[in-house]
């Protein structure tokens, strides 16, 4: 994927179908090569209203780290859950939470919010586990 290059998908969560799109950016707040996602409910393209996801692309070529996770108006619809699970199944690689330790920028933090309402419940689902030498939630590979 190059810089300019945008995909587009469907979304299925349990409260419906969202319209995503994802794109490669180099972020100039942390510094670093991601995958921007935004998420929308409707017909046509986003707006404000989109919520944001973005992956950190690490340098090890495994692991991909979920920076941002922004519902705005879509809180509440399972897109958090459902998004990080199709970012494993579009990239093939161990998709990983934010770190309040581990950090790989100053500001990185995995808040409390996240791991009650993203985190733990795909734990509960068996589809994560939290690996607490490095303090992240790891989601599980793909059987």
């Amino acid at each position: 994927m190059h810089y300019n290059d945008r995909s587009q998908g469907i979304l299925v969560t349990r409260k419906g179908e969202f319209q995503f799109e994802y794109f490669l950016h180099f972020n100039n707040t942390y510094k670093f090569d991601t995958y921007a996602f935004l998420i929308w409910a409707g017909e046509g393209g986003p707006d404000e209203n989109a919520a944001d996801f973005s992956l950190l692309i690490m340098n090890d070529d495994i692991h991909l780290k979920v920076i941002d996770l922004f519902m705005k108006h879509y809180s509440g619809n399972g897109i958090a859950i459902a998004i990080i699970l199709k970012a494993r199944e579009l990239f093939g690689k161990k998709i990983i939470s934010s770190s309040n330790t581990n950090k790989s920028f100053t500001s990185e933090a995995n808040w409390p919010e996240a791991i009650q309402r993203v985190w733990q419940p795909l734990v509960d689902q068996g589809l994560a586990h939290y690996d607490a030498p490095n303090d992240h939630y790891v989601l599980v590979d793909v059987i």
